[in-house]
């Protein structure tokens, strides 16, 4: 157990690392730019380089750029570290989400990431992952039940900012806003939401005429901005 704690550990570091690196749009043009962060290269003492180690990161699923930038990134650094990695990709289906990852379990990892297609949805396999002494990671997106960490930018200050900017783009001019986001079982996409409409709550030329959640697919999100 102490070995996987270990491990994930430094994933929390790597995964950490990128998001600090890709922090949110700031509106304020003039403020000094933050120091960039370094990703973390050492391997934990408890983990010994060469040693048999399964790590498994379950996506979302792989039609999103992210997810498979993040994939490669994934399986890049667990290559860096001598680990295998195996990435678990349910094609944004929950169910099939879950039982890759029971699979997982049967299969005998050291430790799960996951970015959760519904965070509440999987609480029940935390538990299994808990009995299985096996850690769990949540990467984006937060994670009903026991995980070791969440590696989560500010999603609410992004949306934040996003709403800042807009005000600050549309000046005195009437804005009629739809916004379309992604499923409301993400607490990325309620977060981002909330911020976004705390930003603009009290513009007064500024109207929310709709929001749309949608899955992630390109095709939804025409439909939605379409009608």
């Amino acid at each position: 157990m102490k070995k996987s704690i270990a491990l994930l550990l430094c994933l929390v570091l790597v995964f950490g690392a990128v998001a600090c690196a890709a922090p949110a749009a700031s509106v304020d043009e003039t403020a000094a730019p933050e120091p960039e962060a370094t990703p973390a290269t050492e391997i934990p003492a408890e983990v010994p380089a060469g040693d048999a180690v399964k790590v498994a990161y379950s996506i979302p699923g792989l039609s999103a750029p992210i997810w498979t930038a993040a994939s490669e990134g994934f399986k890049a650094k667990a290559a860096e570290f001598g680990w295998e990695a195996e990435i678990l990709d349910p094609n944004d289906n929950l169910e099939t989400q879950i039982s890759q990852i029971e699979n997982a379990l049967v299969k005998g990892v050291n430790g799960v990431v996951i970015t959760p297609i519904d965070g509440e949805a999987v609480s029940s396999l935390m538990g299994q992952c808990e009995e299985a002494g096996v850690p769990v990671i949540a990467i984006d997106r937060q994670v009903a039940g026991t995980s070791l960490a969440t590696v989560e930018a500010d999603n609410l200050l992004i949306g934040q900012q996003m709403g800042e900017m807009y005000l600050k783009t549309l000046g005195d001019k009437e804005g009629k806003v739809l916004i379309v986001g992604g499923p409301l079982s993400s607490s990325a996409t309620v977060n981002r939401t909330e911020g976004f409409k705390t930003a603009i709550k009290d513009a007064a030329n500024v109207t929310v005429v709709a929001e749309s959640a949608t899955e992630m697919d390109s095709e939804v999100v025409l439909a939605a901005v379409t009608n």
